[in-house]
């Protein structure tokens, strides 16, 4: 389980040009998991695979992707 935090006071999509959809592996393969609403960006975290690519690539350092460990049954 993932969690992909967008900070929006830091996100200028028309300022850096969207570099986060622009290396994302999953968004290539075309399956929109970062999605540009108006002017800022949000990230879907279902679809998410949480490598950080986007993290490290935002010039403003607007996005946080957290790995949480899973919680078995057991």
């Amino acid at each position: 389980m993932k969690l992909a935090i967008v900070h929006k006071e830091k996100c200028k999509p028309t300022v850096c040009g969207r570099e986060c959809k622009k290396y994302c592996p999953v968004e290539k393969q075309e399956l929109d998991t970062c999605v540009t609403i108006g002017d800022k960006c949000a990230i879907d975290e279902h679809t998410c695979v949480g490598c950080a690519i986007c993290v490290k690539r935002c010039p403003f350092g607007a996005i946080d992707v957290v790995n949480l460990p899973s919680v078995s049954e057991k």
